[in-house]
């Protein structure tokens, strides 16, 4: 999927992943886990509303993000070394 975003980095859609890694990810309890399982070295991982609002980000990888967002179906970015992984997560 390509990911298209204006200047100011918000998402505006998808098409391609720009990545040769693909971690696991899931959603329980409203947390977001990932498992980074080719152990990349994930450099940030940004969350957006299905709008393209970016409603969290973190710089720092932990392999549970609790985003204390509201139910809905999110995107998923995560920028690693080996380039950019994109996936529709929902949160219950």
């Amino acid at each position: 999927m390509w990911l298209y975003e204006y200047g100011d980095g918000s998402l505006v859609g998808i098409d391609k992943v720009k990545t040769q890694f693909n971690p696991n990810i899931y959603s329980l309890n409203g947390n977001i886990h990932i498992n980074n399982v080719e152990n990349m070295n994930i450099n940030s991982v940004q969350i957006y509303d299905m709008v393209g609002k970016l409603v969290f980000q973190t710089n720092t990888f932990q392999k549970v993000i609790v985003p204390n967002l509201p139910s809905s179906v999110y995107i998923l970015r995560i920028n690693s070394n080996q380039g950019e992984f994109v996936k529709k997560v929902a949160i219950q």
